[in-house]
């Protein structure tokens, strides 16, 4: 079988990465990454994704700013430069480009972090979207000035959604979260909502290797596999 390929794709003056699976489909997936933006682990996430027979389109958070930018350099730019407002509408037109030029009728999102956050206010807002899975959404507490409220714009989703929270998120604290859950619980929507609880886990656990942190990593094998399955599902249906 055929290696999946990653291809940039550059428009109105924004940068994302696509990956295509091998055979016909109608379905694809948004990717928000965190607040460090493109990295080896995205491309890997793309293929994944399309190896399942989803196609896969990153969006770069950092469009606007140097590709040479040091990682930690993009997390500091995050706190100040990125507007939530901004950012939804730049997602929105990738949205826009994945049903109208790339084919793809059903549109789910997939966001890590910064991108999680992002992920569940764009399903609030975009009735297009399919699924949204969110790993460890951060919401800091206090609030961002350049950040929008997620907790309150969570019963407006209206598609099928997917989160996973870490017990040891140094960045989303347990009432954050539990603001969250009051918001999805609140939803007149009657497509599913699941909040997997990963008590060992913390934040960005996906990322992490057995020898940097063995319960991260037994976190990050679970996960992975229950939303590749959930995405499919659920964009099969939507």
């Amino acid at each position: 079988m055929a290696k999946i390929t990653i291809k940039d794709i550059h428009r109105k003056g924004l940068h994302a990465r696509y990956a295509k699976p091998w055979g016909k489909c109608d379905a694809g997936v948004l990717l928000l990454p965190s607040a460090f933006g493109f990295g080896a682990g995205v491309d890997s996430q793309l293929t994944h994704l399309a190896e399942t027979g989803l196609a896969a389109l990153a969006w770069n958070p950092y469009s606007a700013f140097s590709p040479d930018m040091p990682p930690a350099e993009r997390a500091k730019l995050s706190e100040t430069q990125l507007m939530d407002a901004d950012c939804l509408r730049e997602q929105s037109s990738w949205v826009d480009y994945m049903i109208n030029n790339l084919g793809l009728p059903k549109v789910g999102l997939l966001g890590f972090c910064m991108g999680g956050r992002m992920a569940l206010l764009l399903a609030a807002g975009d009735t297009r979207i399919k699924a949204a899975a969110a790993f460890y959404p951060t919401m800091r507490d206090p609030r961002p000035a350049n950040v929008i409220d997620l907790p309150p714009e969570a019963h407006k989703i209206a598609c099928a959604v997917q989160v996973h929270s870490a017990g040891r998120d140094a960045l989303t604290s347990h009432a954050s979260l539990q603001r969250l859950r009051a918001g999805l619980d609140a939803r007149t929507s009657t497509a599913p909502a699941a909040v997997i609880h990963y008590p060992q886990g913390s934040h960005g656990f996906l990322g992490k290797t057995k020898e940097a942190s063995p319960s991260d990593y037994e976190s990050g094998l679970t996960s992975w596999p229950v939303t590749t399955a959930f995405l499919n599902a659920a964009l099969a249906t939507g």
